[in-house]
């Protein structure tokens, strides 16, 4: 059965970016709110949650199974796949750093996955940090040297990413 996680709108509110779960991710048209219709689908696996770029060319989709994936999304009727890293775990979300260089993935009994995704057709992992609970979630502070991970039954971790490597 399918299962929607999330919903992330365009700029323009005009299509929503719809994480839906074992069906992958649906893209709509909302132009028209009382007629909704879908104008894209891509079956990544599981997907929990997407974040798009600035530029909205890309959509970088948490896929419990499969990790990050990249999409092209830069026509959002036909995405296509850039790039993905498999986690060790199972990824629930993805926050990216300002500057679109990093992305933080809640990965699970994983904890905390941090990718390079300067190279978007090839992300490579920086680091990783074990917690102790189920990561579900991770925002970042404002000027981006702490981490906040909702890790389910262990509440709130907050981590120092002043030097993501470490």
């Amino acid at each position: 059965d399918d299962y929607t996680w999330s919903v992330t709108l365009s700029k323009d509110e005009t299509k929503a970016y719809v994480a839906d779960g074992n069906n992958g991710l649906v893209v709509l048209d909302i132009s028209d709110s009382t007629n909704p219709t879908q104008i894209a689908h891509f079956d990544t696996g599981s997907v929990n949650n997407v974040t798009l770029s600035k530029d909205e060319t890309k959509a970088y989709v948490a896929d419990e199974d499969n990790g990050l994936v990249i999409l092209d999304i830069s026509d959002p009727t036909n995405p296509t796949q850039i790039a993905h890293f498999d986690t060790d775990g199972y990824a629930y979300s993805v926050t990216l750093s300002k500057d679109e260089t990093k992305a933080y993935v809640a990965d699970g009994h994983k904890g905390l996955v941090i990718l390079d995704i300067s190279n978007p057709t090839n992300p490579t992992q920086i680091a990783h940090f074990d917690t102790d609970g189920y990561a579900i979630s991770v925002t970042l502070s404002k000027d981006e040297t702490k981490a906040y991970v909702a890790d389910g039954f262990n509440g709130v971790v907050i981590l120092d990413i002043n030097n993501p490597a470490n």
